[in-house]
């Protein structure tokens, strides 16, 4: 499908919330990424789409908690490459009071995150698969609010999952594997929440698996981890730094440092 043929479906439904449905082998490639207005609800189920601009979706509207954005079976394939990395997005990148909904997606950027979300948005992840991304697989700043069920996270160039200001990321039943630097981190005032998780083979030796660091004088970080399992890391599965409220039980980890 032709991009120009894909966007005037979606200026047309998106108003009215009328789902675009696409073929499993339908490729879209996209020159410039997807926005919408504010009170657009655009749901797209099935197809591929792939495309050499800052991000796939890019969505900054105020949708007053309804989902802006719905994503269902559709294959993402982020392609864009910068000498300037600030000039690289994501695959979806979610910002401003935005809500948005992955279901049974599969993700990969070349040199972006595959899912990035800032300011007070909030995004739900399930089912999916994020392979490959050139930098961190899920990001998460400022205020947002990210939950992460059945999805599997690997070979990320840096961390699999990373959050940080006041954001929040839940995750249940989450795998994250063969990252470079690290699994999991938050720092500065985040919360995190794991849950039945599983990290491992994480690469950098001098890097925790996962990482919880509240080092600045008003750092405060929240940190659960219940029945995980992490082990099998090239460096320490497990570090906590600073001012961090922990709820740790019936956890399997090779090592643990703790360091204040």
């Amino acid at each position: 499908m032709e991009e120009g043929e894909f966007l005037a479906i979606v200026r047309e439904n998106a108003p009215k919330g009328e789902p675009i449905c696409l073929e499993p082998d339908t490729v879209i490639t996209l020159t410039s990424a997807v926005k919408l207005h504010r009170h657009d609800k655009l749901i797209v189920r099935g197809g591929i789409i792939q495309g050499f601009c800052h991000s796939l979706f890019q969505i900054d509207c105020n949708s007053n908690k309804q989902i802006a954005l719905t994503l269902e079976n559709v294959r993402l394939n982020h392609t864009m490459v910068h000498e300037d990395r600030r000039q690289v997005g994501a695959a979806v990148f979610v910002m401003s009071k935005a809500v948005v909904s992955l279901i049974g997606c599969t993700f990969t950027s070349t040199a972006g995150f595959g899912i990035w979300a800032k300011h007070d948005s909030s995004i739900t992840v399930k089912d999916c698969s994020i392979d490959k991304v050139g930098r961190s697989a899920i990001v998460c700043f400022n205020n947002a609010k990210i939950s992460v069920e059945d999805t599997t996270i690997k070979h990320a160039s840096v961390h699999g999952v990373c959050l940080r200001g006041k954001s929040t990321i839940t995750l249940n039943r989450v795998t994250v594997s063969d990252c470079k630097v690290r699994g999991v981190y938050v720092y500065q005032q985040g919360t995190l929440e794991m849950y039945d998780c599983q990290v491992f083979r994480i690469m950098d030796p001098e890097s925790p698996a996962v990482h919880a660091e509240a080092s600045g004088p008003d750092d405060v970080v929240h940190f659960t981890m219940i029945s995980c399992n992490i082990a099998e890391n090239a460096g320490a599965d497990v570090l906590i730094v600073g001012n961090v409220v922990e709820n740790l039980e019936e956890n399997t980890t090779g090592e643990r440092r703790l360091s204040s």
